[in-house]
């Protein structure tokens, strides 16, 4: 199964990288630490990852909340973070 690889598009002003093949779609974000942002499964159009809908992507200065931060995606603390609600979302 070939892979495309695409680095002519960006996500909200962050350059992205996109690597497809007929199954899946991965988005990942090479300036904020290769984080995976996306992950669409085609044959259902089916996103399958949690992308924030107030926060969006952004480079962090060191020491930041995490939590007050996140902005969705894959990042390094998977699976170690623990699921919560916070405000009823």
């Amino acid at each position: 199964m070939s892979v495309r690889l695409t680095t002519d598009w960006g996500y909200r002003g962050i350059p992205v990288v996109v690597l497809e093949n007929r199954e899946l779609r991965v988005v990942v974000m090479p300036e904020l630490g290769a984080k995976i942002w996306q992950i669409t499964y085609k044959p259902k159009d089916k996103d399958l990852l949690w992308q924030h809908p107030r926060i969006k992507p952004r480079r962090l200065t060191g020491h930041a909340v995490y939590d007050d931060n996140f902005a969705g995606g894959w990042d390094e603390l998977f699976p170690n973070d623990m699921s919560e609600t916070v405000s009823g979302e």
